[in-house]
């Protein structure tokens, strides 16, 4: 369950990061600068739902397990970035204004994190 709220809190986190701080999220000239913006952003933000979690939660995982996840977690943020980039320039949303592409943007992030943590919980145990 907190799996759910913590890519609930992701999902809003970033719209409104995205839409306040990155306005123009097609403009490949500053494609660099975003990737590491969204990079530190989703880092910070996992990091710090991921300390709540552990804090409060019953079983308690290393501050190396809590940074990995959030390193991997702002890594697939990223890789969905350049992927809404690669779709962008196929014209894939060229019907959509600006707040329906940075919703796809934030579905795509949500999107990626979602199926690495079904690919690991089926993996392994945790």
């Amino acid at each position: 369950m907190t799996i759910l709220i913590r890519l609930f809190i992701t999902g809003i986190a970033l719209f409104f990061y995205l839409s306040m701080f990155l306005p123009n999220i097609d403009d490949r000239s500053n494609a660099i600068p975003y990737k590491i913006y969204m990079f530190l952003f989703v880092f910070i933000v996992q990091f710090i739902m991921y300390f709540v979690t552990n804090s409060s939660g019953a079983n308690k995982n290393s501050i190396n397990q809590i940074i990995e996840s959030a390193i991997n977690n702002a890594l697939l943020a990223v890789i969905a970035f350049d992927v809404y980039g690669d779709l962008y320039a196929n014209n894939i949303f060229k019907d959509m204004n600006q707040h329906q592409r940075i919703i796809s943007l934030v579905l795509l992030i949500v999107g990626f994190m979602t199926t690495v943590k079904i690919i690991q919980l089926l993996i392994t145990n945790n």
